[in-house]
């Protein structure tokens, strides 16, 4: 009761004064704004109190999106507890959401190995002895490499063919003497 009021005694605008709390979020931290605006930018300074006294243990992660983009003047009003939680609420859903198709996608992943795996079992050439837990561990089957012949290096000063076969001409720097 008592920081309730003492938090309704900083937003009181009076004269003398020369900050003004206009906010708190969820986490504690308080926000205010200057009642003087600054005379070389002309608005007022805004500010963040965060509630870790030590300066090294304090995280600006934990100050919301909507009081980042108060603090840089990009919206006018401060934000709403409400505006906050409504936010909240919804980066819960999306992560939410995110791991239910991540889940989806790894149902799917096995699905279509046990399907590969029962192909490569009916044409004999594989034995079919692994489960679906140890294919999703196991590392990923290599293809065999068609193997590339390799040219020949010829250091020509002129360059040489044209369209994929082209090679540039070496260079050789010229003596300055």
């Amino acid at each position: 009761m008592s920081s309730n009021l003492m938090l309704r005694w900083k937003t009181i605008r009076f004269p003398w004064r020369r900050r003004i709390l206009v906010g708190v979020d969820q986490y504690g931290n308080q926000y205010y704004e200057t009642t003087k605006p600054d005379p070389e930018k002309g608005y007022c300074r805004r500010k963040v109190e965060p509630i870790a006294e030590d300066v090294l243990s304090y995280n600006t992660s934990k100050i919301p999106v909507q009081w980042h983009s108060w603090l840089r003047y990009t919206r006018v009003d401060p934000p709403t507890v409400e505006e906050i939680l409504l936010a909240e609420k919804k980066i819960a859903q999306t992560v939410q959401r995110a791991h239910i198709l991540d889940q989806k996608w790894q149902q799917r992943k096995l699905q279509i190995e046990q399907e590969a795996q029962k192909s490569i079992g009916a044409g004999g050439d594989v034995p079919q002895e692994t489960s679906a837990a140890s294919s999703a561990s196991a590392e990923p089957i290599e293809k065999p490499k068609k193997q590339v012949t390799k040219k020949p290096i010829v250091i020509s000063p002129e360059p040489a063919g044209q369209g994929d076969t082209f090679e540039p001409g070496s260079w050789v720097p010229s003596s300055r003497r």
